[in-house]
């Protein structure tokens, strides 16, 4: 059984030649810890994601808000309002007829957890991806100069 392989440069090694092993130690210790922090977040988005659905609290936030929806009802009027506009869909209508406004509670966190994960997943990976890529940690070249 043969295969294929490359040519390399009688002076240079196939570790020389990776961009990666170029890299000093300590930005690769930067790349580790950013790469097992992206993993261990999505692994509790998913933990969650799994709760949110045994829980059925997957439609509990109704309105969606990408940037300012991150901070959830704080007082006593809040809450009704967001319960009352929960009560406005087939969610509730058909599914939790009758609910208390604790019980909504309870889906809401689950639900509000898990948007807050996936959205900090977003942040811990593009914010260091942009900061390495810009300072050549990735891909052995600097995009800017």
């Amino acid at each position: 059984m043969s295969h294929a392989s490359t040519a390399l440069p009688s002076s240079a090694t196939s570790s020389e030649l990776d961009w990666r092993r170029q890299l000093p130690v300590a930005r690769r210790r930067q790349l580790q810890a950013w790469f097992v922090s992206v993993a261990l977040l999505t692994v509790g988005v998913l933990i969650v994601g799994g709760i949110t659905r045994l829980t059925r609290s997957g439609l509990s936030i109704v309105d969606w808000d990408p940037l300012f929806g991150v901070i959830p009802p704080l007082n006593r009027e809040q809450w009704q309002a967001v319960f009352e506009r929960y009560q406005q869909f087939p969610e509730y209508q058909q599914l939790r007829q009758g609910m208390s406004l604790a019980e909504f509670q309870y889906i809401y966190f689950w639900e509000y957890i898990h948007r807050l994960l996936a959205r900090l997943i977003g942040v811990v990976f593009l914010v260091p991806f942009a900061w390495f890529w810009a300072h050549g940690y990735l891909f052995g070249v600097r995009p800017f100069g």
